[in-house]
């Protein structure tokens, strides 16, 4: 519980600014001053949505915790959390193109978080003291984070309220799609559990996991084109790799939908074999998030028409809350519909911004 609490915490902390931030850094760069009062202001914005986040964290442990005083122990170290993973700046890095900075401080986040887990926590009962070590952990990336800027010569600017707002502004739609994302790949699984039960949940979640993590091999690698190709405009860069990369995930897609029985057996039981099915669509639709990911704000940053990428992840959470609105009134909610139904929105998705990328390119091939 006071983890998702973290993780929605997140996406109003992180306002996008992990989207919008990369670009702009990387195409400022050379203007030290300049980024250092937008970096500034940024840090101003978090500052005012942590204070209304861990206000809304003391009420509610305050007026619904069962065990008061154990609750209000979770909602500060909640809150700490929240504070520290704000200021974890990936994106000041990426927009910089120094990811070995960004390496270094995860690996040293989760390093650091198992070390302390695997010393202190020693029952089921210690999640008080795993919240903790979450904490700290996250303090630790934190000030390694702040320490690797100032490395970097950066120093807080005085910044005007004029420009804060017009930063916050400016990155609403990229806050947006950042919701809507949240609700369209989270919800689902809760949806499942709520209303098909906790098996169901559970094969639907697993697979889930195994989709998140093919998604991981190859997101760092579009994370790193995505400064460079928003400062250089070479579309044929990003073209170079997934000429490269989509034929190989296509074989290996084929491969794992042939075993994937004997693939989901051997990672989380013969109790699980009956969510093969599930795990077969989460299979298709990690290729079509491929494509979708990097025809997305990397594609999109060579032609300065990131609003519609914005625009692409809104209309995908509408298309999946209607489908998903279907299966409930029909009473159809199960894992094997919701995955097809999340298959539906990312094919539209993805088939909307390869198809605005051509069409928006061409256009602007005529003007020119």
């Amino acid at each position: 519980m006071a983890l998702s609490v973290c993780a929605i915490a997140v996406i109003f902390t992180d306002f996008g600014f992990a989207i919008s931030s990369t670009v702009w850094i990387a195409k400022n760069k050379d203007k030290w001053k300049l980024l250092e009062k937008y970096v500034t202001a940024i840090f101003c914005i978090k500052i005012i949505f942590i204070f209304i986040i861990s206000i809304a964290i003391f009420i509610y442990t305050t007026k619904f915790g069962t065990d008061e005083n154990k609750y209000k122990v979770m909602g500060v170290i909640v809150s700490a959390t929240v504070f520290f993973q704000a200021f974890q700046c990936t994106w000041f890095f990426q927009g910089l193109e120094k990811m070995k900075n960004i390496t270094i401080c995860t690996v040293t986040t989760k390093m650091s978080y198992l070390f302390l887990v695997v010393v202190f926590v020693k029952s089921h009962g210690d999640e008080v003291v795993a919240l903790i070590c979450f904490c700290i952990s996250n303090l630790i990336s934190t000030a390694l984070y702040l320490y690797l800027m100032k490395h970097e010569g950066f120093k807080f600017r005085q910044v005007s309220k004029l420009q804060i707002f017009k930063i916050f502004k400016d990155n609403l739609p990229f806050f947006y799609s950042r919701v809507a994302v949240g609700i369209y790949s989270n919800a689902s699984t809760f949806i499942v559990g709520s209303q098909a039960g906790v098996r169901q949940a559970a094969f639907y979640s697993s697979s889930e996991k195994l989709y998140q993590a093919s998604i991981s091999l190859t997101s760092p690698i579009s994370q790193s084109l995505y400064p460079h190709l928003a400062k250089t405009k070479d579309i044929k860069t990003l073209i170079k790799f997934m000429a490269v990369l989509l034929p190989l995930m296509v074989i290996g897609v084929i491969i794992c939908v042939i075993n994937s029985t004997y693939i989901i057996t051997l990672i989380y039981g013969q109790d699980f074999q009956s969510g093969s099915e599930i795990f077969k669509y989460f299979i298709v639709i990690s290729v079509i998030s491929f494509i979708s990911i990097n025809f997305g704000y990397p594609a999109y940053s060579t032609i300065d028409r990131l609003d519609i990428v914005n625009k692409s992840v809104i209309l995908g959470g509408v298309i999946q809350l209607l489908l998903l609105g279907v299966l409930y009134l029909t009473t159809n909610i199960n894992g094997l519909n919701v995955v097809k139904s999340l298959l539906i929105s990312e094919s539209c998705v993805c088939m909307f911004r390869v198809f605005m990328f051509y069409r928006t390119s061409m256009a602007m091939r005529l003007v020119k």
